[in-house]
């Protein structure tokens, strides 16, 4: 013959931690952020090597050294100067002294 049941007992003593899961999946890659502002300017770098020197050019003509002018609202340059150009309008004339 079996007896009666007895009364419960008193709740038991916690266990210990069990082991960390596994880690979960990626979420989905957000939206991109707004444009900041542009920073400001960093300091200018130092000057840079200089370069070869370039070959010597052909020596000049003397007789083309001297003022070129325009002679506006005149057709000749006067006894000092030469004509240089001489254009098809009044104002294009151009002298060398």
């Amino acid at each position: 013959m079996k007896g009666s049941r007895g009364a419960h007992g008193a709740p038991g003593a916690g266990g210990a931690d069990g082991r960390p899961g596994l880690k979960g999946a990626h979420g989905a890659t957000g939206a991109p952020g707004i444009k900041g502002e542009q920073g400001a300017a960093g300091a200018t770098g130092l000057p840079g090597l200089r370069g070869p020197a370039g070959q010597t050019g052909q020596p000049g003509s003397a007789a083309l050294s001297g003022s070129v002018y325009t002679r506006w609202g005149r057709k000749s340059c006067g006894s000092t100067a030469s004509t240089l150009y001489e254009g098809d309008s009044y104002f294009q004339h151009l002298c060398h002294r």
